[in-house]
């Protein structure tokens, strides 16, 4: 009971009551500020020789890192696609499918003499 007691003490002293009191503040409807701030779009447009220089270091450094990303890369995908069919097994898959076009992978494996991993 005594630790009740102690309990409402302190949340009687250290709550924070809210007291309105006549005349203190009037409360109206908002009023529009007016144009103080601009937000019907960009204030201008300007091209790109007209931006600062580490934007135009940035973009242009961009293009060719990319680019010669592509180049890189396009040899690799052309030589993959060339050896594609290198391997005889792929070829005798790719054969028996042109001419046996709607084959399982089991009659492929049968036929061809493959286990079915290797299909």
């Amino acid at each position: 009971m005594r630790w009740i007691g102690v309990l409402l003490f302190f949340l009687f002293i250290f709550s924070f009551t809210v007291h309105a009191e006549k005349g203190g503040y009037t409360v109206e409807p908002y009023a529009p500020q007016k144009e103080l701030i601009d937000t019907t779009g960009a204030d201008a447009t300007i091209s790109f020789w007209e931006l600062p220089l580490w934007i135009k270091i940035a973009y242009i450094s961009g293009i060719i890192l990319a680019s010669l990303g592509l180049f890189k890369v396009i040899p690799i995908v052309l030589a993959r696609i060339k050896n594609l069919l290198e391997n005889q097994n792929r070829q005798g898959i790719f054969k028996y499918i042109l001419n046996n076009p709607g084959c399982t992978i089991a009659e492929i494996s049968d036929k061809q003499e493959i286990n079915r991993g290797s299909v």
